[in-house]
């Protein structure tokens, strides 16, 4: 069966598999994507959780198979920093691959868990879906190949990704590039970013099929509707439960009130990093960010080590369609237009907190309309030794991103009586 009969059936297994061939004749981006809309309807495996995960992700990684694979790289970040492995077992177990030839035994007591993962994808034949995962590795915040390794470690990861020439981690790449100057991985991506920029992928003829699969998903379409709809999410938890995932356990839990509260906020925790993925992960801090209803209602994002890619990277995420409000973390200076991005592109965004005269400057820039109805400005936002006038050119800043603003809470020490009584129905002063 050939690849558009395998859709035309809803044979998933079997369009991986003539979809992941056409991608390696052709480096197409857009078959890429097809892969990735095919892998959201095959069924996942069922995976354990804490200890007994990294056996039974190593037991089914051994030998390559592109529908379990599709499992596996979704939990491959879960517990990645580890070590339920000893070091002597990894390279007694992968003597051949040529990351652990890279490891010295004094830089191998964290992280055996990911080290491990990497000497199996080695293994494993040109899949794009690897690309997103070693593009990861390779310019997060915290790059494993900094703290656990040896030289030639970024190198190892910047081949690999040369070869799946997958275009569309470019705008990873070209991000990490204009805020990161020193450090291994620098001119490992720079050369990366020039190999690529050589890549001419052959056109597959896949649109009409990807416009198939781009319609959304039963599930991904419960998603939405819960985001909108408190009374969907029971729903949408019943959907989750049936295929075995732990997301609908907990809307259900968290559905159930205080006296399920505990087992859910037990669950969440151990969830937390799957549930939102590696690039969300990057941005929602833990303190201050809240699920409610068993959906996440109120994030706090942002801080020192999110990279700039990371904002653009979680534009789609299911998890962000119920945010209503945000709260910043630690918005450091040259994030202030990939935040200002994001905040764009919530669909309930209602309330936004602690906004930054930076941030009115890029919503305006790129002409945003945002949904939202409550805005606090930030003490920061204009120095106190600058003229009044400044804080008025703010409160029309904001009136102009937010149309529908009703209530703008300014600090006190930027508060004048004249800009209250200018804006009775809008501005209070914050105590």
């Amino acid at each position: 069966m050939d690849l558009a009969g395998a859709i035309a059936a809803e044979e998933w297994p079997t369009a991986l598999h003539a979809a992941l061939d056409r991608w390696r004749a052709t480096r197409d981006p857009l078959v890429a994507r097809l892969i990735d809309r095919i892998g959201v309807r095959i069924t996942p495996l069922q995976a354990p959780s804490g200890d007994a995960l990294h056996a039974w992700w190593m037991q089914h990684a051994r030998s390559y198979d592109p529908v379990v694979a599709t499992t596996l790289l979704g939990h491959i970040f879960v517990r990645s920093r580890g070590r339920d492995v000893a070091w002597s077992d990894v390279a007694a177990r992968w003597p051949d691959a040529g990351i652990v030839a890279l490891i010295d035994e004094d830089v191998s007591s964290n992280a055996t868990n990911w080290l491990e993962r990497m000497a199996a994808i080695e293994t494993w034949p040109d899949d794009p879906r690897l690309a997103s995962v070693l593009a990861h590795w390779l310019t997060g915040p915290v790059r494993h190949v900094v703290y656990t390794a040896r030289a030639g470690v970024a190198q190892w990861i910047g081949d690999r990704l040369e070869r799946l020439a997958d275009l569309r981690i470019l705008p990873r790449l070209e991000a990490f590039r204009a805020h990161v100057t020193l450090g291994e991985e620098r001119p490992v991506v720079d050369a990366l970013v020039q190999a690529l920029g050589r890549v001419r992928p052959r056109g597959a003829g896949v649109e009409p099929l990807l416009a198939i699969l781009d319609e959304p998903t039963r599930l991904e379409q419960l998603w939405r509707r819960a985001a909108r709809d408190g009374d969907a999410r029971g729903v949408l938890a019943d959907a989750l439960v049936a295929i075995g995932e732990s997301r609908g356990m907990y809307i259900a839990l968290a559905r159930a009130g205080e006296q399920r509260a505990e087992k859910a906020a037990r669950l969440l925790a151990k969830e937390w990093e799957r549930w939102l993925g590696p690039d969300l992960a990057l941005i929602a801090m833990h303190r201050g960010t809240e699920f409610r209803g068993g959906m996440l209602e109120i994030l706090r994002a942002g801080h020192n080590f999110t990279p700039p890619w990371a904002w653009a990277a979680v534009a789609d995420h299911h998890e962000l369609r119920s945010v209503h409000t945000v709260r910043p973390g630690t918005i450091v200076d040259r994030a202030e237009r990939d935040y200002a991005r994001f905040l764009s592109g919530l669909e309930q965004l209602n309330s936004v907190e602690q906004v930054t005269e930076a941030t009115l400057i890029e919503l305006a820039a790129i002409g945003a309309r945002l949904p939202v109805t409550y805005m606090t400005l930030s003490r920061w936002s204009v120095s106190i030794d600058e003229t009044p006038s400044d804080v008025w050119r703010l409160v029309e800043l904001a009136r102009s991103v937010a149309p529908r603003l009703r209530q703008l809470v300014i600090p006190r020490q930027l508060a004048t009586d004249e800009l209250v009584a200018a804006y009775p129905d809008l501005v209070t002063v914050s105590s």
